[in-house]
């Protein structure tokens, strides 16, 4: 074997290796992305489910379905997340009230409007990822996202100001 033959034959065992590894990292990648974003949207369903339960039980005024909603929300949302916090803390104003109130439940609605949102955000940050490793896109996104939750924060969003109605 010549040199030259040598010289072909390693660099083309090292390309195929090179590209063998990118495939492989490439391909976990990309595999991990898509059972989190299955998870993502999994919790969407569920966590739709209950506040659409405890809004119905709270516009019906039916107590123990709010109870139950609420104890299914708490597994799906943990109080040391800011928004989720905000959701809770509204949803055990919601169940301590004696009667309906109109605002109550229409933040209730556009709270929950907004964690749905963010996560559907969420959703798509990682699809993005997923189809390209366009890192400009992906600051792009995570902007959207950023700018979501100023909105959440000054009150624009839904017409609400979760932080101080």
């Amino acid at each position: 074997m010549t040199d030259a033959e040598l010289f072909v034959t390693i660099s083309s065992a090292v390309i195929s290796l090179i590209t063998l590894i990118y495939l492989f990292f490439s391909e976990r990648r990309n595999s991990i992305t898509s059972t989190i974003t299955k998870e993502r949207v999994d919790w969407i369903r569920q966590a739709r489910e209950a506040l659409l339960k405890f809004a119905d039980c709270y516009y019906r005024r039916n107590k123990k379905g709010m109870r139950q909603a609420k104890a299914r929300l708490e597994t799906l949302m943990r109080r040391d997340t800011p928004e989720y916090r905000l959701v809770l803390e509204h949803i055990d104003i919601c169940i301590n009230s004696n009667e309906l109130d109109l605002g109550n439940y229409n933040k209730l609605i556009g709270l929950s409007s907004y964690i749905l949102a963010r996560a559907w955000q969420r959703v798509k940050i990682d699809g993005l990822r997923l189809r390209t490793g366009n890192r400009k896109k992906n600051t792009e996104v995570t902007n959207q996202v950023s700018s979501l939750l100023v909105s959440v924060v000054n009150g624009t969003y839904m017409d609400i100001d979760p932080l101080t109605e």
